[in-house]
């Protein structure tokens, strides 16, 4: 199991991401399940969630796609307009800045998935992108950030305090395992909604897990 999704707004209505296995859902509570996996060819599923306010607008990362379903039990169809690359890991969504705007949304992604980096010797190639519009069409986010990070974005969180401010954790891993001595990892910060990227002076290892606090 890669994501656990409670409805915000619901919490009888749960869905599962299942790594290597699918997508399954239970509208009451996890007593009985539901495959709703149709439309996505391979189902190495990572993170999945409802659109902001929304019972009928759901979006999925997985290996080899990025989808979306206003009724998951009829399947699922590609929301890739605009992306360059084919492998999507965390995205999450920022509040609109005026009545009547969809919620931003970001996603990491990056060229192929981790066992074809460790065979042909390179890094993740990843890249983040944007979309005010629902995943209809995405822009690259270039301010900040390396043409071809090696390391891949992990995470993404959302600021405790500062609604227009995220933090990205990168990790040189692959399949679970660090790479190297031990793997390189970055925490950054973008304080205006993903349009522009700091690296924090923060020594880490290789991040997977990311979660921002109060202090």
């Amino acid at each position: 199991m890669r994501n656990i999704h409670i409805h915000p707004d619901d919490p009888s209505t749960i869905y599962l991401c299942l790594e290597h296995g699918g997508i399954v859902r239970s509208f009451d509570r996890g007593k009985t399940w539901e495959d709703v996996s149709k439309g996505i060819d391979y189902l190495d599923i990572h993170v999945i969630a409802n659109l902001p306010e929304r019972k009928d607008r759901y979006y999925v990362a997985s290996a080899r796609g990025f989808f979306t379903s206003d009724k998951p039990e009829d399947g699922w169809v590609r929301a890739e307009n605009g992306l360059t690359r084919d492998y999507f890991h965390d995205f999450l969504f920022l509040p609109p800045e005026r009545d009547g705007e969809q919620p931003t949304m970001l996603i990491a992604t990056a060229d192929a998935s981790p066992g074809f980096w460790r065979r042909e010797n390179r890094g993740a190639r990843a890249a983040m992108f944007k979309s005010n519009n629902g995943a209809q069409s995405w822009t690259r986010i270039t301010n900040g950030l390396e043409d071809d990070l090696d390391s891949m974005i992990w995470a993404l969180v959302h600021h405790p305090t500062d609604h227009r401010a995220i933090f990205a954790g990168f990790g040189n891993v692959a399949r679970g395992h660090a790479a190297g001595a031990g793997g390189a990892g970055d925490l950054m910060i973008s304080r205006d909604r993903g349009d522009s990227w700091q690296r924090l002076d923060i020594d880490l290892p290789a991040d997977r897990v990311l979660w921002a606090g109060a202090d």
